[in-house]
């Protein structure tokens, strides 16, 4: 069954007010009717909602304005508040039948780019839902909008610049570990949107406990995690990359390695304002959690993400034979032993090197290998025979 969405006219705008379907993935319509999709009801995504509102029947099967089933007689309760204004001239529509696209059953939601406000409750007990797409431009969010959203992992933003962004509204009312896909967007002569860049940014998980404290007779508010301070990188609704990037000495410190990591390699991965200090940064934490960043890449499951992560930590060629011989140089000159040199160099080489050590590469390997991903070890071990050939063992008579 394809999507159906139950509308109401205000002007040259519409209205979302409840959506009907057997899907788990719903991609509003940018126009209805010929108008511009602006807002989205209360409860609309709810399975609390009570009662009905009134309004049109889009059908994205027929012709866009055609309302199917006009004239027929049905339900003409409104749900807490929805549906209210222009209800009253449209004609009523059966909705009995029609199973509600709401509630846990819901995974993925993408909302048009016209969308300027979201009513109350709109995600309200959205149990299931893990991935949300959006643009920066809402101006208005309702109270209560992202109540008991407990899983959304996944969050697509694209983000116009010189506007005011909700982002920050939005991450305050997530407060689960979330990735954020953030697109730039730019508007050209025309008026017609452009990404410009990219960054995939990751927010720890924070939660709040309140701890009274008897004798001053005060509850006192306790915050735990730094992802509370991830989402205050903001400059008013600006948001600010480079104390995004300062915040990583406590995201170390707080948070497990393996989420560390994956903040690390999304910051490499779309460097958008990326600083070379920055970089560097997270570049060698990567190199020190080579298991680290391995789990995060078998997460993803793309050949394409092990082929830029082992570009970008492979040493360029005759590179790594150019630092091999300083670092044996170096040794000899302090030491005067050719001897402690060879040795120095087996031992410490993987240390000196800023790119991502022989070491590294075996534990990459023996990541892939407990996950059982042979195309991947076959890979990994093409790629570190080439970086770091076997030595020729030479014989003296």
């Amino acid at each position: 069954m394809e999507l159906k969405c139950l509308y109401e006219e205000n002007g040259d705008s519409v209205k979302i007010l409840r959506c009907y379907g057997e899907c788990s993935q719903i991609v509003l319509p940018e126009t209805i009717s010929g108008r511009k999709v602006t807002e989205l009801g209360d409860y609309i995504f709810s399975g609390d909602m009570r009662g009905t509102p009134a309004g049109k029947l889009w059908d994205a099967e027929e012709e866009p304005g055609n309302a199917a089933g006009t004239g027929a007689g049905g339900l003409s309760g409104s749900a807490s508040g929805a549906g209210a204004g222009g209800s009253m001239e449209s004609p009523v529509i059966n909705t009995a039948g029609l199973p509600a696209a709401c509630g846990e059953r819901l995974k993925e939601i993408h909302l048009p780019s016209g969308i300027r406000k979201i009513g109350r409750y709109a995600f309200y007990n959205c149990y299931g839902l893990k991935k949300l797409s959006i643009y920066s431009t809402i101006s208005d969010i309702g109270a209560g909008a992202f109540n008991g959203c407990r899983k959304i992992e996944e969050l697509d933003i694209g983000v116009v610049k010189g506007e005011r962004s909700c982002l920050k509204e939005v991450l305050a009312e997530l407060n689960e570990s979330l990735t954020v896909d953030y697109r730039q967007l730019e508007k050209d002569a025309d008026g017609q949107l452009g990404c410009t860049g990219r960054a995939s940014l990751f927010f720890p998980v924070f939660y709040e406990e309140a701890v009274e404290n008897t004798p001053a007779r005060i509850l006192e508010t306790h915050v735990h995690g730094c992802g509370h301070r991830y989402r205050y990188a903001f400059e008013g609704t600006e948001f600010k990359f480079r104390e995004y990037d300062s915040l990583f000495i406590h995201a170390k410190i707080q948070e497990p390695p393996a989420r560390a990591a994956a903040l690390a390699m999304g910051r490499l991965r779309f460097p958008l304002e990326l600083t070379e200090k920055a970089s560097l940064m997270y570049r060698e934490y990567l190199i020190l959690h080579p298991e680290e960043a391995a789990a995060c890449l078998l997460k993803k499951d793309s050949m394409d993400e092990w082929k830029w992560f082992v570009g970008e930590f492979l040493p360029s060629e005759g590179e790594n034979d150019e630092k091999r011989i300083k670092v044996e140089h170096a040794t000899a000159g302090c030491l005067g032993n050719e001897g402690y040199a060879v040795r120095a160099r087996e031992e410490y080489s993987d240390i000196k090197k800023p790119a991502l050590g022989k070491t590294g590469f075996d534990k990459l390997i023996h990541a892939s290998n407990r996950a059982g991903r042979t195309d991947v070890i076959s890979f990994l071990m093409n790629a570190s025979y080439r970086a770091y050939p076997p030595e020729r063992k030479k014989f003296e008579l």
